[in-house]
């Protein structure tokens, strides 16, 4: 059975915490039933989409968006494992 990877912080914001969530097998670019990684952030219940190439993050729900540091990202994707991939477009 996979465990969860444990959310990490990605920003603070007023009113609350941005968190970078990165579940088993998850992909930063997901296909259809794919796990997905991104932002979880206040206010809204979608997981925000992360572009670790521009340091940000985009709701398409809610139409939040914020920093994070791309290379922070990586190395928290990368720690969680082989299973987890940033699934870049190519």
């Amino acid at each position: 059975m996979d465990t969860p990877a444990a959310p990490q912080q990605a920003e603070t914001v007023r009113g609350g915490e941005c968190v970078l969530v990165v579940p088993p097998r998850g992909r930063v670019f997901p296909q259809a039933g794919e796990a997905k990684i991104g932002v979880e952030h206040p206010g809204c219940d979608a997981v925000a989409d992360l572009a670790i190439e521009l340091d940000a993050f985009f709701c398409p729900s809610c139409h939040r968006n914020g920093r994070v540091s791309g290379a922070w990202c990586r190395d928290v994707i990368e720690a969680a494992g082989p299973a987890v991939t940033t699934g870049e477009r190519g």
